[in-house]
């Protein structure tokens, strides 16, 4: 293994060189860990980008598109066949080098293409390109008593994948740790065009949602590909109760394990359960994220193989209020309440608007922030130009915006970080958990959330607004507003929270039931 990460060393290094010798520009130099190595690729081909267009005289989009895309389809499928390579050991690293020679002709390709935009007259920006004629020999080089390491797990995983989607965001959280502790995952994934690039490795898209026909091709897949265990993403948004039960079936049929994340336990009695229930009691293991969800499925008659694991965080370093403000532009001195999450009528965003109009009034220094992503519905379309629209009447537009646009998660914490207090007006819902919530936990900044089931198992780590009305809303965050001291009274029990929710630890979680549900299956 040593031998391999030196090798892996060596093939950074000489990308590294490579960069700094044709465009003087640095790349940072890190270790191989994990994903480290797939961040370094996505730094240099960004750092390619950039140079690139700066130094050549043709700057049109068409053509930066297909030099972005070449590069990636050259580079970014290696890196990640070679993470997978670490873990395989060298078996799978041969059947890496064997890829990287017929892909000689699209390095041709690529490089007859960029001759039309030549950046420099004397030398090609692609050349030379010995990096894999150097690893060959590294390879070649390896010591004969180098024994394989074991193969990692397969494992199905059917979910929606690189979209806006909280359940996306789970599984890619899952996925990256899972890959740490002897797994390699396939992605069955929902198709939405758009949503990933044309080039990802082990993902295939092969559903859609609440479509009639959804399972014609979601279940040979799934059955033809042998996976040592499924893991399915159970959610009402995604499959039909019958779909998912049809589903179910067919993998135990198959002698497939089966594993269900299970997003919503309080399914709706019309139509009638009766055999949805019966299939979902014949998975191996159904997870739940809170103690009402096991009450939920008590009630329909699961219980033996109900296992309560919460939901991951993605926990870092957070940044301070006053650092987010003087990164953004914010002034210290401004009293700023912010909401954040996909934008739902559910969510309470147009209550939480009312609710700021009547705290204006007797607060001129209060702002709000709606850190709303729109969801590609009409309802949330509609929802987002009705804010706009309430804003507007209600003279509050210099004071209060709304922010409808994607985030990534680290621009979304840098906002989330600026808050005096993060609000989660929630109404009703059928969810089991909150994703937007736990990402607001990571920003360590106070949290208010209404008295509804979704958030019962913050009650030691939030503060609990009197209602779900406006009102209520209005009242309770006022009371928080004017006791600076009981507003930050939460922070260490969060810290404690966030660390037995961290995603290396509810990976573990997820690792050890995985095996449990491939021993019990012949």
């Amino acid at each position: 293994m040593d031998f391999m990460l030196a090798s892996v060393d060596l093939l950074q290094a000489r990308g590294r060189a490579f960069l700094e010798r044709e465009f003087g520009s640095a790349v940072p130099a890190t270790r191989y860990e994990g994903s480290h190595l797939e961040g370094e690729i996505t730094e240099a081909i960004a750092v390619l980008e950039q140079r690139l267009v700066a130094q050549c005289t043709f700057r049109g989009p068409r053509w930066l598109w297909k030099l972005r895309n070449s590069l990636r389809q050259i580079l970014w499928r290696d890196v990640e066949e070679l993470q997978s390579s670490v873990l395989a050991g060298w078996r799978q690293i041969d059947r890496l080098l064997r890829a990287m020679q017929r892909q000689e002709a699209q390095f041709a390709e690529l490089r007859r293409s960029l001759d039309l935009f030549t950046p420099r007259a004397d030398r090609h920006p692609l050349e030379p390109v010995a990096w894999w004629d150097e690893f060959q020999r590294a390879l070649d080089a390896r010591p004969a008593t180098e024994s394989p390491t074991t193969p990692p797990i397969e494992i199905a995983l059917v979910t929606p994948w690189r979209t806006r989607c909280g359940i996306a965001s789970h599984s890619a959280y899952l996925v990256e740790q899972l890959a740490g502790l002897g797994f390699r995952v396939n992605i069955f994934a929902r198709y939405e065009p758009g949503a990933g690039s044309a080039f990802e490795m082990r993902v295939r898209r092969c559903w859609r949602n609440q479509d009639a026909e959804a399972l014609r091709s979601l279940i040979p897949t799934l059955v033809d590909a042998r996976p040592r265990c499924v893991v399915l993403q159970f959610s009402l948004a995604f499959l039909t109760l019958s779909q998912w039960s049809a589903l179910i079936e067919r993998l135990v049929e198959a002698g497939l394990p089966v594993v269900l994340i299970c997003h919503h336990t309080r399914i709706p009695r019309e139509p009638p359960l009766g055999g949805s229930a019966a299939s979902l009691g014949k998975v191996q293991r159904v997870i739940v994220h809170s103690r009402s969800d096991v009450d939920q499925l008590r009630a329909l008659g699961l219980e033996s193989n109900v296992v309560l694991l919460p939901q991951g965080v993605p926990v870092g370093s957070p940044r301070s209020r006053d650092d987010c403000r003087a990164a953004l532009g914010i002034s210290r001195d401004v009293r700023l309440v912010m909401t954040y999450g996909f934008l739902f009528p559910h969510k309470g965003t147009y209550e939480l608007l009312q609710a700021f109009a009547e705290l204006r009034t007797t607060r001129p220094d209060l702002r709000l922030l709606l850190v709303n992503a729109q969801y590609p519905m009409p309802e949330s379309e509609r929802l987002a130009a009705g804010c706009r629209r309430f804003l507007r009447e209600a003279g509050l537009a210099r004071h209060a915006a709304l922010m409808d646009d994607y985030l990534s998660d680290e621009e979304s914490r840098l906002l989330l970080g600026a808050a005096d207090v993060i609000v989660f007006p929630y109404q009703q819902t059928n969810e089991s958990s909150s994703a937007a919530v736990r990402g607001a936990l990571a920003t360590r900044r106070p949290i208010a959330c209404t008295p509804v089931p979704i958030f019962e198992e913050l009650s030691t780590v939030v503060h609990r607004l009197p209602g779900i009305r406006p009102e209520e809303i209005a009242s309770g965050l006022a009371e928080l507003l004017d006791a600076p001291e009981r507003l930050t009274a939460t922070v260490d029990a969060q810290e404690v929270w966030l660390a037995e929710r961290s995603w290396p630890t509810v990976a573990r979680g997820v690792a050890d039931i995985l095996h449990g549900a491939m021993r019990e299956t012949p």
